[in-house]
């Protein structure tokens, strides 16, 4: 399906489509038989091939039984093959689009083929490729995609130099909360608050997680909710949909900006930096409830598009009572406790579901309004007893 709507999008802007390198090595007995062994692309190939049969253009190859037996010597990758082939035959139910993909096939698919003259030459090859090199992270396979959804040439190239740009000052400035990156922005922030907001646990933000940024597609605009979304825009919210392509970038530094914001707006309360930064230990726990605090009161903002003191007074009692709570705070702690619900054995005195309250909140007043309980003092170690008092003190408890 992937493949198909792909093809479709490349042939309708008349753009090649590269399928990527394909590996192969000679067999031994390639001087009789001329074959090769498929090291890497097997998966393409054998798709490409149902898409051929398809299409009529594998006039060589039958579609009965020992056609789908002789891609694979696997039953389930043979019925599996079969089922493939049923799906892609559905595509072409429209004859004029059948027509568009034979001739967009022989002139626009582009593919690099790499053939060796050893299998352990090809492995090597194929080894180096796949694992020696960096993989793209995340948020760059989502830059790659939106590049592509914009038609433009020189719109690309401007918000791809941008991109680079900021990535670039990132790197320069170092570590630091006011220059944030796009893997911080997308890791730390909105891949969390996403999955925070619908009650779920986030792991690694990976490249099985980009869906949830994606948008919509070029040519999904026929859909109700995409109506909804290029109406909305340039007017983003975490979760919500976006039309992709430029507005993708656009919403990035939405976020960036609003995020820089946001921390600008807590340093400028003494009594909020009193905690923050005042009683920084300088550990991973301090730092890690901090970026939690930091977490909900983007949240906050970005649903309500205010910034109200006295509910970022209760958001970072309820984030920093983790680190009262708990002698060690990991990052597993940050995600459990963002959840919320009743944990069994957990030594959480705040059950919130936070994100998910701030979420399902009509009016701005609601998190301000919240109660943020507190242990009794005698159940408080003795080095988180200042805290503990700060805490208490922010919020007039």
């Amino acid at each position: 399906g992937d493949l198909f709507r792909d093809l479709k999008t490349a042939f309708d802007d008349k753009d090649p489509y590269f399928l990527g390198n394909v590996i192969l090595a000679r067999s031994k007995d390639f001087d009789m038989t001329g074959q090769n062994y498929i090291v890497d692309g097997q998966q393409r190939l054998l798709t490409l091939v149902l898409l051929f049969v398809v299409l009529g253009l594998g006039s060589k190859f039958a579609k009965d039984e020992s056609f789908f037996r002789g891609l694979s010597q696997n039953r389930e990758s043979a019925v599996n093959l079969r089922r493939n082939f049923r799906a892609m035959a559905s595509y072409f139910v429209n004859s004029e689009l059948k027509e568009r993909f034979m001739v967009a096939l022989e002139r626009q698919i582009e593919v690099v083929v790499i053939t060796v003259d050893s299998e352990a030459e090809a492995f090597q090859l194929f080894d180096c490729q796949n694992t020696r090199g960096r993989r793209l992270d995340p948020q760059d396979l989502l830059k790659a995609y939106h590049l592509r959804e914009i038609a433009e040439t020189e719109t690309r190239e401007k918000k791809a130099a941008e991109w680079d740009r900021v990535e670039s000052e990132c790197y320069a400035a170092g570590d630091s909360l006011l220059n944030i990156s796009h893997k911080n922005l997308f890791s730390q922030y909105l891949f969390r608050i996403l999955k925070w907001s619908k009650g779920e646990k986030p792991g690694a933000f990976t490249e099985k997680d980009i869906e949830l940024f994606k948008g919509v597609p070029r040519g999904g605009e026929i859909y109700g909710y995409a109506t909804r979304a290029a109406k909305a825009m340039p007017c983003y919210q975490i979760g919500s949909d976006f039309i992709a392509g430029e507005n993708f970038f656009a919403m990035v530094e939405v976020y960036r900006a609003l995020l820089k914001d946001v921390v600008a707006k807590l340093k400028e309360s003494m009594a909020i930096t009193g905690i923050t930064d005042g009683l920084d230990d300088g550990t991973k726990a301090f730092s890690y409830a901090r970026q939690l605090f930091y977490a909900a009161v983007l949240a906050y903002c970005d649903r309500f598009g205010v910034y109200d003191e006295l509910a970022a007074r209760k958001l970072c009692a309820w984030a920093f009572m983790l680190r009262v709570d708990l002698r060690k705070v990991g990052d597993r702690s940050i995600v459990k406790y963002a959840v919320g619900g009743e944990d069994p054995g957990s030594r959480y005195t705040n059950k919130i579901s936070m994100f998910v309250k701030i979420r399902q909140a009509r009016r701005h007043t609601e998190i301000s309004n919240m109660v943020v309980d507190f242990p009794r003092p005698d159940r408080v170690e003795g080095n988180h007893k200042e805290l503990w008092n700060e805490l208490k003190n922010l919020i007039g408890a």
